[in-house]
């Protein structure tokens, strides 16, 4: 299981709002350095 596809479930799992206390550019480059690490 990626680490996207986790984030996205435990989005799912009402844990969205923590997700987006972060600054959404932190945020979003941080997933992309996580997808990059992961492949």
């Amino acid at each position: 299981m990626s680490l996207v596809a986790r984030l996205e479930s435990r989005a799912r799992r009402g844990h969205r709002r923590s997700a987006m206390e972060f600054p959404r550019g932190i945020f979003l480059e941080r997933l992309l350095y996580l997808s990059k690490g992961e492949n």
